[in-house]
């Protein structure tokens, strides 16, 4: 991480990265409000169909609702990166701080099992550098962004195809495995080592981010 305590998501291929944009909206009418400061300004506002494409309102309407499941499947791919890497720094603070040997342990492992669901949730190999994308494969974070590039990117106004609901009832199956992963790490482990770790007034703040 860098010295802010964050550190970029890069993901390097070309065909996903339309797909972090965000969904689109059907073509109706909107009012837009834009807030500064104290000031708030409301407009109306119509979005139109593009004339030259043959899709329905009802095709962009089933793309739309797509990509709004995309979007939240990739909203809760991000969630767990950032506690997991949260939480790994945390570990990685905190170790130096252990005496126990069974602390040392346990901090030990719980820094595998992070290491193995950000392993399924992204490349945690990536660096920033192009050649990156080929070296490893990519994850699930990767594949979302690009079955989202696929519908909202090149999608056109049609609705998505068989085969894209298949891909992502696929990748959906497995971000539910990860989830499961994700909570058991934080609602179990994480506590675990916290109770342990009483005696000696360390805590892992992490521990926090799911509520029972």
């Amino acid at each position: 991480m860098n010295g802010e305590g964050w550190r970029p998501l890069v993901t390097w291929d070309l065909d996903l990265w339309r797909g972090q944009f965000g969904p689109r909206v059907v073509p109706s009418n909107y009012k837009v409000k834009l807030i500064i400061g104290d000031q708030e300004f409301v407009r109306d506002l119509a979005v139109l169909k593009d004339p030259n494409t043959a899709g329905s309102i009802e095709n962009i309407e089933e793309q739309v609702a797509f990509s709004l499941e995309l979007r939240d499947a990739m909203n809760l791919a991000v969630t767990m990166i950032n506690d997991i890497e949260d939480i790994r720094a945390e570990l990685l603070n905190i170790l130096p701080e252990l005496k126990d040997k069974k602390d040392i342990q346990t901090a030990n492992v719980l820094l595998v099992n992070a290491k193995k669901i950000a392993t399924a949730l992204y490349d945690i190999h990536l660096t920033g550098a192009r050649e990156d994308a080929f070296r490893s494969p990519m994850k699930l974070y990767g594949r979302l962004s690009a079955l989202a590039s696929d519908i909202g990117g090149f999608g056109v106004d049609f609705k998505p195809t068989n085969q894209q609901r298949e891909v992502y009832e696929v990748l959906n199956t497995r971000l539910i495995t990860a989830k499961k992963a994700y909570e058991k790490f934080f609602e179990v482990e994480v506590r675990e080592l916290n109770q342990q770790l009483k005696k000696s007034e360390l805590q892992l703040e992490s521990s926090k981010k799911i509520k029972s």
